[in-house]
């Protein structure tokens, strides 16, 4: 017998029209020209096939009746014999080139999803058949689950799927339930189901299937290519053609898919309102960046050996961290209903870009928006946690968690310790990230860019400085201006980003303009902006630099006169983390070269010889560059870090496997297999590197600031500091005799 979910199912709105589910105009239109270059790649492609199936056919028929040529003479005839023999033959080939990416499935299920049945989980079952009831769906075959901040509707992908009614399941990412309340998860599952009546999904079957015998016959390389290889010549101007079918179908089906998203929106208005899908987005959005957050805090831990039994307790701890990192208590909470039934709260901003057609498959969450309000439907919000339908909800958090264990790390022994114990290792690994406030952020990316130590070094004030001056710079380098100018110069950074996505077309503002400066610019002016906006954006990278400096010069100047310790301690640390900083830079550059390489090398069917060595060489100079940093981790020694022990080694902690040298043939470049296991390889290592670089950097900076209160302590008689400043240090030290008699640190 069901359960009674009545305790557990939200109200759903009053009142709704009964036209606002109906598809509209611009659905159908889509829908239309979905279907229509469907039919034209279908024309086109069975044309080819028959073509040359029918032109095998008659060879070989004329090869049947081979007595028909002997009234040729016999040399003719047998050169008649031979063309028709080789036609036939050809042919059979090109009809079988054309054929075989219809048949190139791949295999159904998905080994990352676990299902659960409705005797694990009677409440949800019992849940979601109500919410299809209300969304007029039919009720999923099988549902699954994941640690993923996801929901999604699936189903395998067979020939026969293309043509026989095929059932649909059910994904629900716990990454996703472990932030939703019971509203916004009836509403993100009507979502889903709404794409269940949706009939045009069939269309997606077909497009996929288009597109990947596209491809096969575009990229594909197999014995066949290998044989009509002469008929390259022809063979490329039908590989031409069917290219711009792609676009035209990928064209299509994009712009139909956000057709589908705002349909699918619109029922689950009707089922939980207005808010609660739009919250959801939020709520996803946010769900998100914490779990991508959770994947690095737990690798860490990995590092050390520590495995949790419950992911989703890190991913709502990293919440936590996120709100109190961007310094935001509300970030990625929705905002408060007004009082006013009849008013909603906005959401989400305007957005004035939309990504190109072709490749934007979902609309941005503005119009989004936008489409769930313009029937505004309020409805109570059942804040109650979407956990409430889950029986045993730990024991299947801990489930998944083990599951996601044995997937990620097949091979090693992942014992599970309580995930309390794992978060205590995670807060003591981000104690020395957080820094004091008086930065404001300047040190986002974990990058100092201070100048070479070994030049600065000359340039530190001596032992003997007056005091008031390294008082006076240190609080002009800090005052309040400071906020206002990161404030602006972050600001400048998003603008490149809108200038470069502008320029490069990767972004396309609505009817072709925007807003730059208070001023309206068409499209084509972004580039010009950006050559001004760059000079800018050099010059405050400059004044970051020289803040840097004057910052390193100041606090080394104040642990000279403290002690050589201090100094000598302070000086390591900036070396480490420019030296961690270096490598980082450097690797990640040359990832990104040999990514481009390929891509350069694999954009034509046939790779030339120019393409396959630039891949080379970037290949050799990456390997290079791990080699070298390899050997360099090898001597640089690791300072005092929460969970790892100062004086190893880096080298010890990167743990990274030998570099191959002179080993990249063709085949070993073209491989994209091969390729993709470098490059993971070298991620692996960045990764482990920015770990290093944000422990170093917080605890540099701490470090620094522990020096600065104590050699405030030492000189209690500084005089009041004025906003005038040095901006060389001095040429000649102070008599000794002039210097204030030395205290002890406290």
């Amino acid at each position: 017998m069901a359960p009674n979910i009545s305790e557990f199912y939200p109200t759903a709105p009053a009142s709704v029209p009964p036209q606002l589910t109906k598809p509209n105009f611009h659905y159908r239109l889509r829908a239309f020209l979905v279907v229509a270059s469907l039919v034209l790649f279908l024309l086109f492609y069975l044309a080819l096939i028959v073509g040359f199936t029918v032109l095998s056919v008659w060879s070989f028929d004329r090869l049947v009746n081979v007595h028909e040529f002997d009234e040729y003479g016999a040399g003719a005839a047998t050169l008649m014999i031979i063309g028709v023999g080789f036609i036939g033959f050809s042919s059979v080939l090109l009809a079988l080139y054309f054929i075989k990416g219809l048949f190139k499935f791949p295999r159904g299920g998905d080994t990352n999803y676990t299902e659960i049945t409705e005797a694990e989980q009677p409440r949800l079952f019992a849940f979601i058949r109500q919410v299809c009831a209300d969304a007029g769906a039919p009720a999923p075959a099988k549902i699954f689950l994941s640690p993923e901040v996801n929901a999604s509707v699936f189903y395998p992908c067979t020939f026969w799927s293309l043509f026989l009614p095929t059932k649909k399941n059910l994904h629900i990412g716990l990454g996703l339930v472990n932030c939703l309340n019971l509203s916004e998860l009836k509403a993100v599952l009507a979502h889903e189901f709404g794409h269940f009546s949706q009939k045009s999904m069939r269309l997606g079957a077909f497009v996929y299937t288009t597109n990947r015998i596209i491809y096969e016959i575009i990229y594909g390389r197999d014995f066949i290519d290998n044989a009509i290889a002469a008929f390259d010549p022809v063979l490329n101007v039908i590989r031409w053609f069917l290219g711009a079918i792609f676009r035209v179908i990928n064209f299509a089906n994009s712009s139909l898919s956000r057709q589908m998203e705002f349909q699918a929106d619109l029922v689950a208005v009707s089922v939980a309102g207005s808010d609660a899908i739009v919250n959801g987005l939020l709520r996803t959005d946010f769900a998100y960046q914490c779990l991508q957050h959770t994947w690095q805090d737990l690798t860490a831990a990995g590092d050390h050996g520590l495995w949790t039994n419950d992911i989703f307790h890190h991913q709502t701890k990293a919440a936590e961290h996120l709100r109190l990192l961007k310094d935001d208590p509300e970030l990625g909470i929705p905002p408060a209903l007004p009082d006013d039934p009849a008013q909603h709260a906005q959401v989400f901003p305007p957005n004035e870009t939309v990504l190109p057609p072709m490749w934007a498959s979902h609309p941005p969450h503005y119009e989004r928006e936008v489409n769930c309000k313009r029937v505004y439907l309020r409805c109570p919000q059942d804040e109650r946690p979407a956990w409430d339908l889950f029986d045993n909800a730990q024991e299947l958090r801990e489930r998944l968690t083990k599951r996601h264990h044995e997937l990620a790390r097949p091979k090693e022994p992942t014992e599970a310790r309580p995930a309390e114990v794992v978060q205590k290792f995670i807060d003591d690994d981000r104690a020395e990230t957080v820094y004091s406030a008086r930065y404001h952020g300047m040190y986002e990316e974990g990058l100092i860019s201070p100048g070479p130590i070994d030049s600065l070094t000359k340039e530190i004030p001596t032992r003997w400085e007056q005091p008031g001056k390294l008082a006076r710079e240190h609080a002009d380098i800090f005052k309040p201006e400071l906020r206002e100018w990161l404030i602006a110069y972050r600001e400048r950074v998003k603008d490149q980003q809108r200038l470069v996505a502008f320029a490069n077309k990767t972004e396309i503002p609505k009817g072709g303009v925007f807003q730059y400066r208070g001023k309206t610019h068409k499209t084509a002016e972004a580039a010009k902006l950006l050559e001004g906006l760059d000079k800018e954006l050099n010059a405050d990278n400059d004044s970051l630099a020289s803040l840097d400096k004057r910052i390193f010069l100041v606090y080394m100047g104040m642990a000279g006169q403290l002690d050589g310790k201090k100094s000598n301690e302070l000086e390591g640390r900036y070396r480490f983390h420019l030296a961690v900083q270096e490598m980082i830079i450097s690797l990640t550059y040359w990832n990104r070269q040999i990514q481009e390489a390929f891509n350069a090398a694999t954009a034509k069917r046939d790779a030339s010889p120019e393409a396959i060595q630039a891949v080379g060489y970037a290949l050799r100079q990456a390997q290079d560059a791990m080699g070298q940093h390899i050997v360099a981790a090898g001597t640089l020694r690791l300072p005092a870090f929460k969970n790892m022990r100062a004086g190893d080694p880096l080298s010890f902690f990167l743990d990274a496997k030998p570099v191959m040298h002179d080993m990249f043939g063709t085949e070993q470049i073209m491989n994209g297999e091969w390729l993709n296991q470098i490059l993971k390889r070298h991620a692996e290592v960045i990764d482990k590197l920015r770990r290093i670089l944000f422990k170093s950097l917080g605890s540099l900076l701490c470090y620094q600031e522990r020096v600065g209160e104590q050699w405030k302590a030492r000189h209690v008689n500084v005089p009041q500091p004025s906003l005038n400043s040095y901006a060389e240090p001095p040429t000649k030290p102070a008599k000794p005799a002039s210097a204030p008699a030395l205290q002890p640190a406290t």
